[in-house]
């Protein structure tokens, strides 16, 4: 885990282990590991560390949705607001500069959005799964 300040007190926010090969936490920030020639070399994505926190699925008795729980940890220290996303919001990821605003931004590579997404869906460690039914008879 990186140390990172927060209000004058030394926090542990960041799990560095938080991901699936092929993305990393450096310096607090994700990066993918991608070769280039002949070596393995870290690649940023973003200035924040983005998790998935639960899988939701929401019933209405016709048909099922899929809702992502997403939280992030900016490098700053700052943690960012849990965003409830939909699978079509989560597909373009276009949702994390209107929802987190500037801190929500990503580098500007080609796929970096999708790599982002890819991300959070490799998070380690405990994801909830949970079921919302919408109507019961």
């Amino acid at each position: 885990m990186s140390e990172i300040m927060t209000e004058g007190k030394k926090a542990k926010l960041i799990d560095e282990t938080v991901y699936n090969d092929p993305y990393v936490v450096k310096s607090n920030c994700l990066y993918e590991m991608v070769q280039v020639k002949d070596q393995v070399v870290p690649m940023k994505l973003a200035d924040f560390v983005p998790t998935l926190i639960s899988e939701i699925t929401r019933d209405d008795g016709t048909e099922q949705k899929k809702m992502f729980k997403v939280g992030a940890v900016h490098k700053s220290g700052i943690k960012l607001s849990e965003q409830i996303v939909s699978a079509d919001e989560m597909q373009n990821m276009k949702w994390l500069l209107n929802r987190w605003g500037a801190l929500g931004a990503a580098q500007p590579k080609q796929n970096v959005l999708s790599k982002i997404c890819h991300a959070i869906m490799l998070t380690k460690g405990e994801v909830k799964f949970e079921t919302m039914y919408l109507q019961t008879g």
